[in-house]
């Protein structure tokens, strides 16, 4: 009786929290309250609208990759709890960063008491009442009030958007408690001509690579790249990808490319792996077409 053909599944992280609740709390209130007098202090200092607009468009997802960093040395593997801490700590960043910010403007670094700035800080009320008051004096009103709600929310949606999106990312070994480590572009292989064949790469059937011709590395021409998350510990769990890449040229000969994923992380499993080690092998063995060498000018 014939064995039932191989099914390509995707890896999915186990939704486990790890200790990441407790170096939420830990570190992500610190981190909270450092980044926020951060923030304030720099928009303080700097006090020009142009430089705190580019301040407050890249701050938020800097701090947002500290955040995931934070999770992911915690062991982490649930991207809704990494949403959910990632949201709390930016809104509450954002509170401690107007606490400061409004220290700093009414009650002034002179006095040198930190007494103003826990007088925001312990009443949402007040500093709500101080935030309408800055923008009245500021001439600014309703719109800057707007403004700074918008800042707000860009904080707290990348606070809790770019952890959650980058560990969805990752790959996690559950038997050796390690993430895999990623390694792009291990084996390269020509575009498939057909639709039947597009359609198995699509739902990650890998072995359909063998029946196209391999290419070197990052091959000028469009082609299927294939990379790989493998543990390093037992080197035997991971994931691999496959990516199509479309390199055109216009008429003028200027080039532009465009990338598509086909299957993301496929599990590896006893009849994808050794595929997955021929078409390494066939990379590392092909050789690029030599261009026609340029004929001399006739005399």
């Amino acid at each position: 009786m014939d064995a039932a053909p191989y099914i390509p599944e995707q890896y999915k992280l186990s939704g486990r929290v790890g200790r990441a609740p407790l170096v939420a709390v830990l570190f992500g209130v610190p981190a909270a309250l450092c980044g926020g007098w951060l923030y304030a202090l720099v928009c303080y200092a700097v006090d020009h609208g142009r430089a705190q607009f580019w301040v407050s468009l890249a701050g938020p997802p800097i701090f947002g990759l500290g955040i995931y960093f934070l999770l992911s040395k915690a062991r982490c593997r649930s991207p809704f709890f990494a949403f959910l801490a990632g949201a709390l700590i930016g809104a509450a960043a954002n509170y401690f960063h107007w606490a400061a910010y409004l220290y700093f403007k009414q009650v002034a670094m002179s006095t040198g008491a930190l007494g103003g700035f826990f007088q925001w800080a312990r009443d949402p009320h007040e500093l709500l009442k101080g935030i309408s008051t800055l923008a009245s004096a500021s001439g600014a009103g309703g719109i800057g009030e707007g403004a700074w709600t918008c800042e707000a929310a860009w904080t707290i949606l990348c606070t809790a958007f770019v952890p959650w999106v980058v560990l969805k990312t990752e790959v996690y070994c559950e038997s050796c408690g390690v993430w895999c480590k990623e390694t792009k572009g291990i084996a390269f292989t020509e575009v498939p001509g057909d639709d039947a064949l597009m359609g198995k790469l699509r739902t990650g059937r890998i072995e359909a690579l063998l029946e196209l011709k391999s290419l070197p590395k990052e091959p000028p021409v469009s082609h299927v790249r294939v990379s790989q998350a493998l543990c390093p510990s037992c080197q035997n769990f991971g994931t691999y990808d496959l990516e199509l890449k479309k390199i055109k040229k216009d008429e003028k000969g200027r080039e532009s490319t465009s990338a598509e994923d086909l299957a993301m992380e496929m599990l590896l499993s006893p009849a994808t792996a050794p595929v997955l080690g021929q078409l390494i092998a066939r990379t590392q063995s092909a050789v690029a077409e030599a261009p026609p060498a340029p004929t001399a000018p006739s005399s």
